[in-house]
């Protein structure tokens, strides 16, 4: 799941507490610690240095005309994962490895950005740089202004080895439950896909040398309801494990994005 600010991203702003979220200035968190901050043992995904395609699937928010940049940082090389210790900028590299520019006017101006307005895609090449073991690559998808809206996310890699496949099935609310299915094939080009579908989120991950394909959820809307004492508003979190807050939602159904995380929808 990737989190919305308002602003330029880490290249211009600079470190911040939180690093997956970016302080998420959307309604239900603002500037707080997000669910995809918490260090917990998450789900890895094979991955191998070189070419590699990040597919942001935008059906959500489908902004081909005001997006300008995709940026991509990794953790330093001798980056060690520690389940319960917070990651701070201070464990990645200073620089981006990877920094595409996108010209809506000219869509073809950068070939390592590849449109597709049918599927609601953006299809970014980057080079990731050598590592070995579990290592994490932020991303972040900005628009221009007037919105300077910018979408922040942590993909969980594995390099050198074998990830954990878990697979989360969507759970039925009063609202239309969206289930996307995803097929991998074979090829030297590894793959990761960021979609923005709701009230789903299934990863996969195959063996090395084959597709990884990761699938999470953007929240891209600041609107919230209107919240009671024992419920959370519309889009805050209503479950998942460990959760100790409220359990049910004011005018919206409490929908399992994943097993670490419910939001209301």
């Amino acid at each position: 799941m990737s989190m919305a600010t308002h602003n330029l991203g880490y290249a211009v702003v600079g470190p911040v507490p939180n690093v997956c979220s970016f302080d998420s200035d959307f309604s239900v968190f603002q500037n707080t610690t997000t669910w995809t901050d918490v260090p917990i043992d998450w789900p890895l995904n094979n991955m191998s240095p070189g070419t590699q395609n990040f597919v942001w699937s935008i059906q959500w928010g489908p902004h081909f005309s005001d997006t300008f940049e995709f940026n991509f940082w990794i953790t330093n090389a001798d980056f060690v994962y520690t389940v319960g210790q917070n990651v701070t900028f201070a464990d990645f590299e200073s620089t981006q490895f990877c920094h595409q520019p996108y010209n809506a006017s000219d869509t073809t101006a950068n070939p390592n950005v590849v449109p597709n307005t049918t599927n609601s895609t953006f299809t970014v090449t980057c080079n990731v740089p050598a590592r070995s073991g579990h290592h994490i690559i932020k991303a972040e998808w900005g628009r221009t202004a007037p919105t300077l809206e910018r979408f922040h996310c942590c993909v969980d890699g594995l390099f050198g080895g074998t990830g954990t496949v878990v697979t989360t099935a969507a759970v039925s609310s009063t609202t239309t439950t969206t289930t996307t299915s995803t097929t991998t094939t074979t090829t030297t080009k590894s793959t990761t896909v960021i979609a923005t579908t709701t009230n789903t989120t299934t990863s996969t991950a195959t063996t090395k040398s084959s597709t990884t394909t990761v699938q999470t959820t953007i929240a891209t809307s600041t609107s919230t309801g209107t919240a009671s004492k024992a419920c959370s508003a519309k889009y805050g979190q209503c479950g998942g494990l460990n959760w100790t807050g409220a359990t049910c939602c004011v005018s919206s159904s409490c929908s399992v994005t994943n097993p670490y995380y419910s939001q209301c929808l």
